[in-house]
């Protein structure tokens, strides 16, 4: 089984600075030179110097050896974390990837509306009656003529009652106190001595309003008429 490649084996250049690591020595000039400048006793043989300088080569070769394998047990950097440090290339934007603007119109665009299509606003000069509102002002006048019939038919004034009610009823056909108008109306009549008439308004009353809130009132007037 083959084991994995060595470091020196797949760099070139690593394997370029192991072989001049090996080559790297100390030159035969640079021996003597140490050699001679080394504090040796002056009687010490020529092995002597022999063997001091077979030493320093084998030390200096010593040296470029450690190098030399620091160099090739030194672990490669996995392609990962190479891929990891190196900056990541800025991604261009892909031509297919823009869409140019569209000149055909939208599927559900909204379709816009001019002012002078929208419908005109509706005139603010709208009678009251049409609207249904009543202006303060007549709302006024008519709380007065009835109030007027009423606190005369309170103090027994048949005939300043009657007017009253005529007015209101000239004025307002569709007021709001029409009901208490024909109520006040018969009895002022009925106080007036007239009571054939007033006989005839209350069944007429009683008839065309059978569940109003005068009911029982009329009721018992028509009752006390009858018994004259």
């Amino acid at each position: 089984m083959k084991g994995p490649n060595r470091l020196i084996e797949d760099d070139a250049l690593l394997a370029k600075l192991v072989a001049d690591a090996r080559q790297r020595g100390p030159r035969p000039e640079a021996l003597d030179e140490l050699l001679h400048r080394l504090p040796l006793p002056p009687a010490a043989p020529v092995s002597t110097f022999a063997a001091l300088q077979k030493w320093i080569v084998i030390a200096g070769a010593g040296c470029a050896l450690a190098g030399v394998a620091m160099l090739e047990l030194r672990p490669s950097d996995p392609p990962s974390a190479a891929r990891a440090t190196a900056p990541s290339a800025a991604v261009a934007p892909s031509v297919r990837d823009v869409v140019p603007p569209s000149n055909e119109p939208a599927e559900n665009a909204v379709p816009s509306t001019s002012v002078d299509d929208l419908p005109a606003a509706p005139s603010r000069s709208i009678s009251a009656a049409s609207s249904g509102a009543q202006p303060r002002g007549s709302l006024r006048r008519e709380i007065e003529l009835a109030g007027t019939a009423r606190q005369a038919l309170t103090k027994g004034e048949a005939d300043r009652c009657l007017a009253s009610v005529r007015a209101y009823e000239a004025e307002f056909p569709n007021g709001q106190f029409l009901l208490e108008a024909k109520v006040m109306r018969i009895e002022a009549t009925a106080m007036a001595g007239d009571g054939p008439r007033a006989r005839s308004l209350a069944r007429s009353f009683l008839a065309k309003n059978p569940r109003s809130p005068y009911e029982e009132r009329m009721r018992s007037l028509l009752a006390s008429l009858e018994a004259q």
